[in-house]
């Protein structure tokens, strides 16, 4: 896996919506599954084209007036923050790097492939960082599920608050 960044100097800044602070005590280990791991912590780039909160605000456009107070209750809560510089990330902008992912068996359904992000883990990786819209015809195939430019962050340690 050669995508491999660290932030130093970039000041890459992420959101993350939801809660209105990082609770490390609620951080779940994350965990294969099929099409996107259960745990981590899920974020997005605060600076792209198809961000979390785009898509939220469009959803926000398209929905009744119901889910649009839940969506609101959702925006009301975020904050903003940036990942240490020595951050080891896996950044997906093509099919190529969706092909170095490692790949194991679902324990649910042994036939299928699943991404093996635990076995990234154990290879040292802290997150791994998508960014769909670098190539979003082909990513929103591979990554069935991922809808926008995303992080999902393996280390709660890599999160350093603004």
């Amino acid at each position: 896996m050669s995508k491999l960044f660290n932030y130093g100097g970039i000041n890459m800044v992420y959101v993350h919506i939801g809660s209105k602070k990082f609770n490390k005590k609620k951080f779940e280990t994350v965990e294969n599954f099929p099409f996107k791991p259960i745990g981590g912590f899920w974020c997005s780039p605060f600076y792209c084209k198809t961000s979390w909160l785009n898509y939220l605000t469009h959803e926000f456009l398209l929905s009744n007036a119901k889910d649009r107070r839940r969506i609101i209750k959702k925006l009301n809560k975020f904050f903003i923050f940036k990942i240490n510089d020595n951050a080891k990330i896996y950044h997906i902008y093509s099919k190529e790097d969706v092909d170095r992912i490692p790949r194991c068996s679902d324990i649910y359904n042994p036939e299928i492939s699943v991404f093996d992000f635990e076995k990234m883990i154990k290879e040292g990786y802290d997150g791994v960082e998508l960014h769909i819209s670098s190539n979003e015809d082909v990513l929103s195939y591979e990554m069935c599920h991922w809808n926008v430019d995303s992080l999902l962050i393996f280390n709660p340690e890599i999160i350093e608050v603004i």
